[in-house]
């Protein structure tokens, strides 16, 4: 499950970076996603990264903010730490 593509009949595509995820593999993929989809609609659903110790809220809330800046046109969260990844999102434009 790290970078694994799906294409869909529907015309879109899912690039699946689940697994064991950490803020520099999200931020490569993100930024991969970016420069890919020019001209489509980009969208980043984060799941929590676990195993990031005290700094774990930090590092969420600063990959949200580089989301934005990549220019990811949706960006959803779920699990542990959504609310900073969209505070980092939001705070970034």
């Amino acid at each position: 499950m790290r970078g694994e593509v799906f294409e869909f009949a529907a015309g879109f595509t899912v690039v699946d970076d689940s697994y064991n995820s950490n803020p520099r593999s999200l931020i490569g993929m993100v930024r991969t996603v970016a420069e890919a989809g020019q001209g489509k609609r980009r969208i980043v659903i984060a799941g929590e990264m676990l195993e990031l110790g005290p700094e774990a809220g930090t590092l969420h809330r600063e990959a949200g903010a580089e989301i934005a800046r990549a220019g990811i046109d949706v960006c959803g969260a779920c699990a542990g730490w959504p609310g900073k990844f969209w505070a980092g999102a939001a705070t970034a434009g």
